[in-house]
């Protein structure tokens, strides 16, 4: 397969992700696992050069941000508690969000110069992918769509979020670094 950008919505979506906001993009498979090696300027990290080269390796049905490179955290919600709980505590976020076949992903801006290790629970069901992560984008469709929610645009990380951050960091930076594996999303 020889795509043209256009004749295939992924991989018309990865281009413009990179065109528009200069994200570093992967492909993903359906187990959501990156297609192939990858990390920040590695064999799948999609530029012009190799975006279709990537996709021939598997077809991959989705793609994935990378989120250190592109200067984005995520914090994944992963049920519709871990939901209502970041609304009782931060409100309703005013910035991008994806709806996940699960939950939803918020999309912040990582202040300069911040290391986010990724890490799962920083609250009951919520998980944040940062520096060293990438996550799932739409219109990728795995088990079920990932869509975006809205078109805000993408908000500074809130000093309480980073506040938490900080707070779970130990646990995450212990858990990283005892080699445990991670639970999926983790």
């Amino acid at each position: 397969m020889n795509a043209h950008p256009d004749s295939n919505p992924i991989i018309s979506a990865a281009y413009q992700y990179i065109n528009e906001n200069n994200w570093t993009i992967v492909g993903v498979g359906i187990n959501k696992r990156p297609v192939g090696e990858w990390g920040p300027g590695g064999p799948n990290r999609y530029d012009y050069s190799n975006l279709e080269r990537v996709f021939n390796l598997g077809n991959a049905p989705g793609i994935g941000i990378v989120t250190g490179p592109s200067g984005i955290v995520i914090i994944d919600l992963d049920n519709d508690d871990a939901i209502r709980a970041w609304r009782d505590r931060f409100g309703v976020p005013a910035t991008r969000i994806a709806k996940t076949p699960r939950g939803r992903h918020l999309y912040f801006q990582a202040p300069p110069g911040l290391h986010v290790p990724p890490g799962t629970e920083i609250m009951p069901g919520v998980d944040v992918r940062g520096s060293e992560s990438y996550a799932v984008l739409p219109p990728s469709i795995l088990a079920d769509a990932y869509t975006w929610q809205n078109d805000d645009a993408i908000a500074p990380l809130p000093d309480d979020v980073i506040q938490l951050l900080a707070d779970t960091r130990p646990q995450r930076k212990a858990k990283i670094l005892s080699g445990e594996p991670f639970d999926e999303g983790g």
